[in-house]
């Protein structure tokens, strides 16, 4: 049941509406900080999902994302995937952003993961 909501609030990342967009990215958000099951998070997409909004446009979404991404780098759930992905490159890409919000929320994501020391070499080679 967790699963199939989770695919259909990131159903909703794909519409056009954009106020519709955020809420469904919120949502995300918000239980990624609830969570105690993270790995449900990588087995449905999310943090693709999320990369592909810290990809967009809309500063909003993006920091909602890096938000969300935020949470899940306190888990394993991050810290196996890092090098297999796009979160480093997208995460580089949004510290150009000069919005305070982002900054915090990368600040955040690099002291979670620089926990793992498996990340040590992804981060520094990036």
């Amino acid at each position: 049941l967790i699963e199939k909501a989770l695919r259909s609030i990131i159903g909703l990342l794909r519409l056009q509406d954009l106020k519709t967009r955020k809420h469904a990215a919120a949502i995300l958000r918000d239980l990624s900080a609830s969570c105690f099951e993270t790995s449900i998070f990588l087995h449905v997409g999310i943090i693709s999902s999320m990369v592909e909004l810290l990809e967009g446009s809309d500063k909003d979404l993006q920091i909602i994302a890096m938000s969300c991404l935020r949470h899940l780098s306190g888990t394993e759930c991050i810290a196996k995937n890092l090098g297999d992905s796009r979160i480093m490159q997208a995460v580089i890409r949004c510290l150009f952003l000069v919005n305070e919000d982002m900054k915090c929320q990368i600040a955040g994501l690099f002291a979670n993961i620089s926990e793992y020391r498996e990340c040590h070499q992804v981060m520094i080679a990036e």
